[in-house]
């Protein structure tokens, strides 16, 4: 006989608290960036989004975003 029992917390959250937290926390967050830090951390993390795209993902990323001028005048930048 097991003398061990579990204990199971009673404050646990449902998964929409545990959404809304979340978003709290991140809001948290960015209220204590200053704008040149939030830019930084916002280019980093499109960045990162972006680091296993060819250049075909790469292409249809920025025309949906930016439209196909954009692209082509960034890939005739980047090749100099």
């Amino acid at each position: 006989m097991s003398f061990i029992t579990h204990f199971t917390d009673p404050m646990t959250l449902t998964p929409a608290q545990l959404e809304n937290l979340k978003s709290d926390y991140a809001w948290q967050i960015v209220d204590g960036m200053d704008l040149k830090t939030l830019c930084q951390w916002a280019a980093e993390q499109i960045e990162a989004n972006m680091k296993d795209y060819d250049e075909t993902d790469l292409q249809e990323e920025i025309s949906d975003m930016m439209g196909e001028d954009v692209w082509e005048s960034m890939k005739q930048d980047a090749i100099g």
